[in-house]
């Protein structure tokens, strides 16, 4: 097979070749895993021809390729999240033995949502404490 000419629009992608296999392997930080996004990328920068308006094909065809890693990425991402009802099989960490620690945690979970934890004066009454004031 012969290959395209290089002011084909296929010959352009050709001699972009070796740019976006650097750039993939950047992105991505993986002989393997780049590759695909390369594969991925020139298959839909192929499919996607009539979309290209003729001006920048280069930042066109890299902009595909950025688009598909962080879709990639997303999906990764999402694949590691767990439903609320499934997650009774998840095991939750184990509480502290310390009772210092579980004594904050007590009086963190008492406290109303936003409120700072407040320490006792002399006289056993709870304020504010605001650096500067004395």
């Amino acid at each position: 097979m012969k290959p395209p000419a290089p002011e084909t629009f296929e010959g352009q992608i050709l001699a972009l070749l070796p740019s976006l296999r650097r750039y993939s392997r950047s992105l991505v930080r993986s002989d393997s895993d780049s590759e695909d996004l390369l594969q991925d990328c020139v298959e839909k920068v192929l499919s996607r021809r009539a979309q290209w308006r003729g001006l920048n094909l280069r930042g066109w065809v890299l902009t595909i390729m950025t688009n598909l890693y962080r879709n990639q990425r997303r999906t990764i991402v999402r694949g590691n999240l767990v439903d609320i009802d499934g997650a009774v099989d998840v095991a939750a960490p184990e509480t502290s033995a310390d009772p210092l620690e579980r004594s904050r945690l007590e009086d963190a979970l008492e406290r109303p949502v936003g409120r700072s934890p407040r320490r006792a004066d002399a006289r056993g009454h709870r304020g504010l404490h605001l650096p500067g004031s004395g």
